[in-house]
């Protein structure tokens, strides 16, 4: 991946604090979302601040993806709602009471 489309100077150009500290909400977002475990964020974080260039800055997040935007744990809804269950009318089978049970009627 290109350091420019982060919007880091490219190469060996120097890095400043602000995209240092860019650098660190990237990697801090890839964390809270599950893409680096807690350790992988303590190495890449250190690296991210110990970055002198933008070729250095960018190697920590090479393999994060660019979009920042929440990662979805489960696939969408998108089964139409349930209907509720039908209320049965007066004449309906389900309406009528059941015929009692043989050993109710033996004395």
């Amino acid at each position: 991946m290109d350091a420019d489309a982060r919007g880091f100077p490219p190469g060996d150009l120097r890095v400043s604090d602000a995209e240092r500290d860019q650098a660190l909400s990237e990697l801090s977002e890839a964390y809270q979302t599950g893409r680096i475990t807690a350790g992988e964020f303590d190495r890449r974080s250190t690296q991210a601040l110990s970055a002198r260039t933008g070729k250095e800055l960018i190697a920590p997040l090479a393999d994060l993806p660019l979009d920042r935007g929440p990662v979805d744990a489960s696939p969408a809804d998108t089964a139409p709602p349930r209907r509720p269950a039908a209320t049965s009318s007066p004449g309906s089978p389900s309406a009528r009471p059941s015929p009692p049970s043989a050993s109710a009627a033996s004395p």
